[in-house]
């Protein structure tokens, strides 16, 4: 579907199998029995930031996976994510700021749904400080106003008024991608962001996008995205190549680099 037709919204049929979430997290020990084949986090910083009315709570299951395999995980520290406003950016920005001091290395970035645009804004402004970017299921490719309705837009238009219309800015920097390797995970079954808006369609060498058949409220802890972020995760900023599929692997993801999607 072309970004001009799409809408924030799938269909009202995606949206009710959002309950799947719940199978997802019950599978999740699939994930823990792989952890000795993965690799090992080694004490490497990711900052997490939660989804539009999420907060640190929301990725506990995650926060637990990456310490599981050797990282240090962080939640953002911002109380509920209500939006894209000034305040909330400046102090992730200074969160962010404190954890690569801390560690002395560059930070792992995950942005789950609106968390995902927060992260690509966060690496624009400060590359030297992020390794790479994933987002889960994160609409960063806004379609026009006219364009945008559904329940969450209209729940988001409720508590932030006009402030949607930032969202919509086709001159956002999150819009394209930050210069450092990034990861689009995405699902076309997503039952609350449109998966076409979740997609990089532009690339400049460090831009990937790879599906994963799951809901959007179970992606932080559907076992297949686990294992997937476990790969991503992995490489420093200067090691980091397009994730290829093997074996197995090709059943479970859908890996599209820009070219294949820009005139999708």
């Amino acid at each position: 579907m072309a970004a001009s037709r799409s809408v924030v919204a799938p269909s009202l049929l995606l949206a009710l199998f959002e309950w799947r979430a719940l199978a997802e997290t019950a599978l999740m020990p699939i994930a823990y029995q792989c952890t000795p084949r993965l690799p090992k986090g080694q004490g490497a910083p990711v900052l997490i930031i939660p989804g539009f009315m999420g907060g640190d709570e929301s990725t506990y299951f995650l926060q637990r996976w990456l310490r599981n395999l050797g990282y240090v995980p962080y939640g953002w520290e911002q109380g509920v994510n209500l939006g894209l406003r000034d305040k909330l950016q400046r102090g992730l920005a200074r969160r962010l700021q404190k954890i690569q001091a801390e560690h002395e290395q560059p930070v792992r970035l995950i942005g789950w749904s609106l968390g995902g645009i927060q992260a690509r804004a966060l690496a624009h402004e400060a590359p030297a400080w992020v390794n790479n970017v994933i987002t889960m299921g994160s609409p960063f490719r806004m379609p026009g106003k006219r364009n945008v309705r559904g329940p969450t837009a209209r729940m988001y238009r409720r508590i932030n008024g006009n402030e949607l219309e930032a969202l919509l800015d086709p001159n956002a920097a999150w819009q394209n991608p930050p210069p450092v390797p990034c990861t689009a995970v995405y699902s076309r079954s997503d039952g609350i962001a449109n998966w076409d808006l979740c997609v990089d369609k532009l690339d400049k060498g460090q831009a990937e996008n790879i599906g994963v058949v799951t809901s959007h409220l179970g992606m932080s802890s559907n076992p297949m995205v686990l294992l997937l972020l476990a790969d991503r995760l992995s490489k420093n900023k200067e090691q980091w190549r397009y994730f290829k599929a093997s074996g197995v692997q090709k059943l479970l993801y859908q890996c599209e680099r820009a070219e294949a999607l820009r005139d999708a």
